[in-house]
């Protein structure tokens, strides 16, 4: 069992929800993300990676490993996304258009090994790490234990394409489309 101020990663989750910092982080959907987990006994953890660790001294309980980390929260520290307005003790609110219940058993620790210790801005930021614990959440297969650190035999590679792989095709597709465009254009310039 893995505590550090009160959190008990052997928890089971029943519900993963993304949410986003309210009170900044970024601009608009470029902000600070991680993931609330709500956990069998009804309580609820964030989880997120790259917050200071000055932070973590406004939550009544944390863990940390590395860059990630788990805060036990309140409701009050919860908003809906379909709330407009907030609450003065809200500082995260839910996307409820991604909550799922997890599909096989699934831990406080499984989410903390997903999400990861190590941190960097381009290639692996909190995005990067929410979108590895919700693909974990989603996971397909059976509902045995999982290694002891949070691992298993399944890939997370085997979950969603990251955020900058998909800008890459992304851009990759488009200066496909404009190069075939422009040869288009140049051959019928030239048969006049």
């Amino acid at each position: 069992m893995f505590t550090d101020r009160d959190v008990y990663l052997d928890q089971l989750v029943s519900r993963v929800s993304t949410a986003r910092c309210i009170d900044g982080g970024g601009l608009g959907p470029l902000g600070h993300t991680g993931v609330v987990a709500r956990v069998v006994s009804g309580q609820f953890f964030l989880i997120d990676k790259g917050a200071p660790d000055e932070d973590d001294s406004t939550y009544s309980a944390c863990y940390r490993v590395g860059h990630s980390r788990v805060v036990a929260l309140t409701r009050d520290q919860l908003a809906d996304s379909s709330t407009a307005v907030v609450g003065p003790a809200a500082r995260w609110r839910l996307d409820n258009s991604t909550t799922v219940t997890p599909l096989r058993r699934t831990t406080l620790q499984h989410l903390v090994a997903a999400c990861g210790p190590n941190y960097d801005t381009l290639l692996d930021n909190c995005w990067n790490g929410v979108e590895r614990m919700m693909a974990r959440a989603n996971r397909r297969g059976s509902t045995t234990d999982d290694d002891a650190d949070g691992s298993s035999d399944d890939s997370l590679l085997d979950g969603p394409m990251p955020w900058q792989a998909k800008l890459a095709f992304g851009v990759g597709a488009a200066v496909g489309a404009l190069a075939g465009f422009g040869a288009l254009f140049a051959s019928r310039g030239g048969h006049r």
